[in-house]
């Protein structure tokens, strides 16, 4: 093997090990750590919003992204498992973690990286918590997957001698990558820049002129926005944005400050070390793959910024974007700590703990890290709470009344496929499979809240706009006359009413997804008041 350190027997076990890291991983990953997790957000988008047999829901954008692969990847499971089980889907998108976890280890190997501190490397990427939605969320298989093609065209692509069978499977790896997510378009990149410092400049044209040329088709005939809502960042935004990206990286890595700074400096100190310590030969095999995997790290960070830099710089630090950043950043900090190790082996008996105390150095994050999968807002009581709503709604005679748009969790993170007629056609298909615990009173007035009171999520809150006249207390509309408009500026609870009496404790309603309600079930009785615990709320009635 190129570049590889350590005795065969310790190189054997080493290999073994992370074999059994990634065996113990994959159910725990699915069925302990995410667990918790169901369909959310995106998911929905892929499960009622795309199919498999229009071409124009194929190819696309799904928020600027190239998505085929995934797209057909959810088609397949939905039409085998339906809404019945999350995990199949979950699955996937951890399989996909995996194997780009075991490509990274291959590739720090190919680059000289000690077998051990491979193994401890790409375990503290298996278990890398702040990257958990790309793990655990089955919607980023587009991520997740992109990053397995990608780094897998990089595997095969680097060999030595002339272009032959490995490289054409890996322009096909490539194009799979760059069908998955925007992630493909860095690492074909990646790809470029690696065999550019390693097998020369024609053998980079190959891994990335015809790649090139198969996503300029599809973005001049799909014409995707990549640049966000708000155009591209300045560049002012952009540094604040790389920079905190990437102080965010090492801080989640190590799990603490001092271990963040630590995992710098074998960064830093290390990869500097082995481009000026060996000839062009063997720069060649020890440091192009991580030397281009950290520009295509940095690639990676300014892109992110540049669609998604309206949300703030905070995002920087997204589960999503870490996980894809970690992966790049992974075989650099490993190669230096192989490098600084080495060094440090000539000292005699401190020398023969370096390694063993490097390893635990790369694994002292995942403890602190594995929090992170069950981490507000998105955790185990987010998703009972919406598996209970959607999982028993159709089962209400209203589910058949209400429109078919209307969704019936008024949430601004909920997709806007989720609504009760897909529902209603995926019950009646078998699909969505129907509780059989009995409804309650309570579960059935809350359901003809969430089915008599459509809430559209066009009417986002516009910048400048006059709010609603504030008003004192609860307003209560017995009955609520169908067709009756309100718009909110403020949150608000509703609630149905007899006597006077609320008979549950009502449906929240937040501006954030959307300004406008209007009532379209007959027979309610209604009773709007402020959320939480103020007395006052903005509304104003009669649209």
């Amino acid at each position: 093997m190129r570049g590889s350190t350590g005795g065969d027997a310790s190189t054997r076990w080493a290999s073994r090990t992370f074999v059994a890291v990634v065996l113990v991983a994959l159910p725990t990953l699915v069925f302990v750590l995410g667990h918790h997790r169901w369909f959310h957000g995106d998911d929905w988008s892929f499960i009622f919003g795309r199919s498999a047999h229009s071409a124009n829901d194929l190819f696309r954008p799904s928020n600027s992204h190239w998505s085929t692969v995934p797209i057909l990847w959810f088609r397949l499971l939905y039409a085998t498992v339906g809404l019945r089980a999350y995990w199949p889907y979950q699955l996937v998108v951890v399989t996909m973690h995996l194997a780009a976890c075991c490509i990274v280890r291959g590739l720090m190997r190919r680059s000289g990286v000690h077998p051990w501190i491979a193994t401890a490397a790409a375990t503290a990427l298996v278990f890398f918590g702040a990257g958990y939605a790309n793990v655990i969320w089955a919607f980023q298989i587009g991520f997740s997957g992109a990053l397995a093609y990608g780094l897998g065209q990089l595997l095969l692509a680097d060999h030595d001698g002339p272009l032959g069978k490995r490289d054409y499977i890996a322009l096909g790896v490539g194009a799979l990558a760059l069908m998955s997510a925007g992630v493909g378009v860095i690492t074909v990149a990646t790809v470029g820049l690696a065999m550019l410092l390693s097998r020369g400049w024609k053998v980079a044209l190959f891994h990335t002129v015809p790649l090139a040329a198969f996503y300029l088709v599809w973005a001049s005939i799909t014409h995707p926005d990549t640049s966000g809502p708000l155009g591209y960042p300045p560049l002012r935004v952009m540094w604040r944005w790389l920079l905190r990206g990437e102080t965010g990286l090492f801080l989640a890595l190590g799990g603490s400050l001092l271990v963040a700074w630590i995992l710098f400096a074998f960064t830093a100190v290390g990869t500097t070390w082995a481009w000026r310590t060996t000839d062009r030969a063997g720069t060649a095999l020890r440091a192009a793959i991580p030397t281009a995997m950290l520009v295509g790290n940095l690639l990676f960070t300014l892109t992110a910024c540049a669609g998604r830099w309206n949300l703030g710089i905070g995002t920087s630090r997204s589960s999503r974007f870490l996980h894809i950043m970690a992966a790049f950043t992974m075989p650099a900090i490993a190669l230096g700590a192989t490098v600084i190790t080495t060094q440090l082996a000539r000292l005699g008996p401190v020398g023969k703990i370096a390694v063993p105390a490097a390893c635990v150095i790369l694994l002292l994050g995942v403890p602190p890290g594995l929090d992170d999968y069950r981490a507000p807002p998105f955790n185990a009581g987010y998703y009972r709470a919406q598996k209970r709503v959607l999982l028993n709604i159709t089962r209400v005679p209203e589910a058949q009344l209400a429109p078919p748009h209307l969704r019936p969790i008024p949430d601004p993170f909920r997709a806007r496929y989720e609504e009760i007629g897909y529902l209603r056609d995926a019950a009646r298909s078998g699909k969505l499979p129907e509780s059989t615990k009995p409804l309650t009173n309570k579960m059935r007035q809350e359901f003809r809240v969430r089915l008599g009171v459509l809430q559209d999520p066009n009417s986002l809150p516009k910048a400048g706009a006059e709010p609603c006249p504030t008003v004192q207390g609860p307003v209560r509309l017995a009955p609520a006359v169908k067709g009756t408009k309100l718009r909110i500026t403020s949150p608000v609870v509703i609630r149905t009413v007899k006597g006077g009496r609320p008979l549950f404790k009502g449906v929240g309603f937040r501006p954030q997804a959307g300004t406008d309600l209007q009532i379209v079930l007959s027979g309610l009785d209604l009773e709007i008041r402020p959320q939480g615990f103020t007395r006052s709320m903005q509304l104003c009635q009669g649209g």
